[in-house]
C-alpha cells in the first residue's frame, strides 16, 4: 500500500505545521483506491507517476503517487468550481502532464505510451526497444523496469530504468570496482546516465517547506545499459544448471572476499546467465549493495526502505528492527532459496506453481518466518516437496540444501536457549531454591540463565552456513550427473 501523506481537512499545503504529522491510517476507500493505482503503476512501464480520484459523498480528494510517497489533497467540494477545474485539467493532460516519461518516442518523435516498438536516446545512441522484460509490481521504491532493445548496429541489449535514492552508492560504481577487484561473473555495464531527479518534477511545484516536509528520499531515475542476459530458471540441462549456479555463488562470494561488497539482494530476478553460454552466470542489480567499511562494521539499510526481495530473506532477517546488521552468509542463505524457488516453481522455463511459497510473500513477519522455518524443518505440507520434473535430478541437492541451513539455524537456537551457569550473591528475600541448580563442581547453588538472558541477535557466522559448504554440496551434484 502507498504511503499516504496529506493536508488535514480545510487546510491547503501551504499552512501545512511543522508539527503535523503525514503519515495517517488508511480506510477502506484509501486501501482501494491503492490498489487501484499499485495495477495502473505495474502495468505502464513508461509511467513515472500517478493520479487519483477518490470520492467522499459530495466532496473528493486528488492523490498524486510518485516512486517517493504518496500525497493527497485536502478534500474538495465536488460543486466547487475547483473540483471542475481539476477534472478538466486532467481530461485535457497531455501523457506527461499525467505522469508518464517524456524519454519514450515513437517513429515521429511524438511522446508514446506504448513502449515496445518505441525508442530511447541515452547518450546520444538510439535504442529500439523490443520488449519489456521485467516490471516491478511496486508504487514506490526503485519501481524498476527491464526492457530488451537493439543498438543502431542491431545488438541485443538490456535497458534498466530505476528510480535511485540519490545518497546510496551507485551501482555502477560497485560494479566497476568489482571488475577492478577480478570478480568474475558480474555484469558488464555498456552505459549509463542519471535522467533527473524526482524533486525536479511535479513536486517541485511545491512550496520547498511542503516540499521537504512531503518527501522522504530524493531519488535519481537511473538508466543502465547491460547485455542482455537470460534468467538461470530458463536453463533446462541440469549440468548446465548446476554449472551456472556454481559460477554464480561463486560471483556472490567473490563480490564480499575480494571487493569488500555485500549483495544484500540475492533474487530470482539477479542470477542471470549468458545466452550464448547458459552454463556460464551472471550477477546482475547491486541496486541495494554496499560496501563493507573497513572497521568491519557491517551495515543496515542505507535508505528508509528494508533491503532484500521478500521471499528470498535469511530467516532471521525476517523482522521489522532495520538496523539489524547484514552479513555475507545472508547473501548465501538467500542464493539458496532462490535455488529452491526455481527447482520447485519452474517447468521448462515457465513457472506452472504460483502458489507455492505463496506464504513466503504475503503476511507479517512473524508468519513469513515461521512458514520459511516449515520448509527448513521438512514439517507440513513442505514435507512432501519435491521439485518439477525438469529439476527431478536435483532432488538430493535440494535436500542437502534444506537440511543445511535448517541445521545452521536449529544448532543457534539450542545453543541460545542452553541454560548457563554463574555464580551469584544469595537473595535472602527469595526462596533458597527458587531459580537455582546445584553445581556438579562444588556444593555451591548457581542461577540458571533463561533463554531471555541471551541475545537475540545472530553471529556474524554460522557453522556451515558457509560459501564452502554450498559450493561443495552443488559440486557433489554436478558430479553425480557427469
Amino acid at each position: 500500500m502507498p504511503t499516504v501523506s496529506h493536508p488535514t481537512d480545510g487546510q491547503q499545503a501551504s499552512q501545512l505545521s511543522d508539527t503535523l504529522p503525514l503519515s495517517l491510517h488508511m480506510n477502506e476507500s484509501d486501501i482501494q483506491l491503492g490498489r487501484y493505482m499499485l495495477e495502473m503503476r505495474s502495468a505502464q512501464p513508461s509511467r513515472a507517476a500517478g493520479y487519483g480520484v477518490q470520492f467522499m459523498k459530495d466532496h473528493a480528494s486528488f492523490w498524486y503517487s510518485d516512486a517517493d510517497s504518496t500525497i493527497t489533497s485536502a478534500p474538495v467540494p465536488i460543486d466547487s468550481p475547483s473540483f471542475v477545474r481539476a477534472i478538466m485539467h486532467l481530461a485535457r493532460a497531455a501523457a506527461v502532464d499525467i505522469g508518464y516519461l517524456a524519454d519514450f518516442l515513437d517513429d515521429e518523435q511524438r511522446i508514446t505510451t506504448r513502449i515496445v516498438d518505441s525508442h530511447l536516446v541515452i547518450q546520444h545512441i538510439k535504442y529500439q526497444i523490443t520488449e519489456v522484460i521485467s516490471l516491478a509490481r511496486a508504487v514506490h521504491g526503485r519501481c524498476t523496469c527491464v526492457l530488451a532493445a537493439k543498438n543502431p548496429e542491431g545488438v541485443e541489449v538490456a535497458i534498466k530504468l530505476s528510480w535511485q535514492v540519490i545518497t546510496r552508492l551507485n551501482e555502477v560504481s560497485m560494479l566497476q570496482l568489482a571488475r577492478s577487484r577480478d570478480v568474475k561473473s558480474v555484469v558488464d555495464v555498456l552505459g549509463w546516465v542519471d535522467l533527473r531527479k524526482l524533486s525536479d518534477g511535479r513536486r517541485a511545484r511545491l512550496p520547498p517547506a511542503v516540499q521537504l516536509k512531503l518527501q522522504l528520499e530524493d531519488r535519481w531515475l537511473r538508466v543502465i545499459i547491460l547485455p542482455l542476459c537470460m534468467p538461470l530458471y530458463k536453463v533446462l540441462d541440469p549440468k548446465d544448471f548446476l554449472k551456472a549456479c556454481i559460477s554464480l555463488l561463486k560471483a556472490i562470494h567473490e563480490l564480499y572476499a575480494k571487493a569488500k561488497i555485500l549483495h544484500r539482494d540475492v533474487s530470482v530476478n539477479n542470477l542471470m546467465v549468458k545466452k550464448d553460454n547458459p552454463a556460464e552466470g551472471v550477477l546482475i542489480d547491486l541496486d541495494l549493495g554496499h560496501t563493507v567499511p573497513e572497521d568491519g562494521k557491517q551495515p543496515g539499510p542505507t535508505s528508509l526502505h528494508r533491503t532484500g526481495t521478500l521471499p528470498f530473506m535469511a530467516l532471521d532477517l525476517l523482522h521489522g528492527q532495520s538496523e539489524y546488521p547484514h552479513y555475507h552468509r545472508h547473501d548465501l542463505e538467500s542464493f539458496v532459496y532462490v535455488l529452491v524457488w526455481i527447482v520447485g516453481k519452474y517447468e521448462a522455463g515457465v513457472e506452472v506453481d504460483r502458489n507455492l511459497f505463496r506464504s513466503w510473500c504475503e503476511g507479517n513477519w512473524s508468519t513469513i518466518a515461521s512458514d520459511k522455518l516449515a520448509f527448513l524443518e521438512f514439517s507440513g505440507h513442505y514435507a512432501s516437496f519435491k521439485p518439477t520434473s525438469t529439476f527431478h535430478v536435483l532432488e538430493m541437492l535440494i535436500y542437502e540444501l534444506r537440511n543445511t541451513i535448517g541445521e545452521a539455524h536449529a544448532n543457534f537456537r539450542k545453543a541460545r536457549a542452553r541454560p548457563k551457569i554463574h555464580s551469584t550473591r544469595p537473595n535472602l528475600a527469595q526462596s533458597s531454591d527458587e531459580g537455582c541448580v546445584d553445581s556438579p563442581s562444588s556444593g555451591k547453588r548457581r542461577r540458571a540463565a533463561t533463554p531471555m538472558d541471551q541475545p537475540t541477535v545472530y553471529p556474524e557466522e554460522l557453522p556451515d552456513l558457509t560459501y564452502s559448504t554450498l559450493r561443495g554440496l552443488l559440486e557433489e551434484a554436478l558430479d553425480e550427473l557427469s
